[in-house]
């Protein structure tokens, strides 16, 4: 996925980053990259690495973080 992943559309990845992010800009962000495919970095080393998660895994950490799983 890396920073050259892309959208099943055809459109540029876009990673995003929380709301609830703090002040100082420390949060994760988040990369919903086509292939079903998302990624998850450390938006204060943004060059590092990239974490890679299925659409499963990523729905049941989710779904844990909610209560949902």
């Amino acid at each position: 996925m890396g920073h050259s992943g892309g959208t099943d559309d055809g459109e540029p990845p876009t990673w995003r980053r929380s709301s609830r992010c703090e002040p100082s800009g420390d949060c994760v962000e988040v990369l919903f990259g086509g292939h079903s495919r998302t990624g998850v970095r450390d938006s204060k080393n943004a060059g590092a690495a990239t974490l890679e998660l299925s659409a499963s895994a990523w729905s049941q950490f989710v779904g844990r973080l909610t209560g949902q799983w």
